[in-house]
């Protein structure tokens, strides 16, 4: 099962895919931090551990190579992977990051590796934003990196099993039917 779950920043997202993790009965919850630890990031990665402390989240840092990940991962396992926004920009401006034009790569790895965590759990939450939405006054750069982001939100949303676009806090559902 592929959960895509959107939003835009501050809507409730991220705590809305731990509790429904947590609902899913698997024997295992992993949590894929995609953050990088550095300083500018630590005060949201310590409101993030906060909001998992006593859920029973087995943390996995991985904030690149994304495709590594899945050999972790045992099929009973639910996954919840925070966020595919950071994931992105790691990948396409992080340390040791692929030239600028490669970004067609960067998709395609990123896109194959969140497929791969499907394949290896019994449940795959995805974490995204609604970028785009925030405003449009931005460097080429910024804009190639929402365009990005929006292209492979949109790839994925169409793969995934249930599309949960969070709003005001609140969740509405688009769900495939059963096959």
């Amino acid at each position: 099962m592929f959960t895509f779950i959107t939003g835009a920043a501050s809507s409730k997202k991220s705590e809305y895919g731990e509790a429904l993790a947590g609902a899913c009965g698997c024997s295992k919850k992993i949590y894929l931090a995609t953050m990088e630890n550095k300083d500018y990031n630590l005060s949201r990665i310590e409101k993030h551990r906060k909001m998992r402390q006593n859920k029973g989240f087995e943390t996995i840092e991985c904030p690149v190579d994304i495709i590594k990940a899945s050999a972790l991962i045992k099929k009973d396992s639910v996954v919840l992977l925070e966020d595919l926004p950071n994931l992105l920009a790691n990948e396409l401006f992080g340390e040791g990051a692929l030239k600028s034009g490669d970004a067609p790569l960067v998709i395609e790895r990123i896109i194959k590796g969140i497929l791969e965590l499907e394949k290896s759990s019994k449940q795959l939450i995805l974490i995204t934003g609604e970028l785009l939405s925030s405003g449009s006054n931005y460097d080429q750069s910024t804009l190639n990196y929402l365009k990005n982001l929006g292209l492979i939100n949109r790839i994925l949303a169409k793969k995934a099993d249930c599309f949960i676009e969070i709003f005001a806090g609140r969740p509405f559902f688009v769900c495939k039917k059963e096959k």
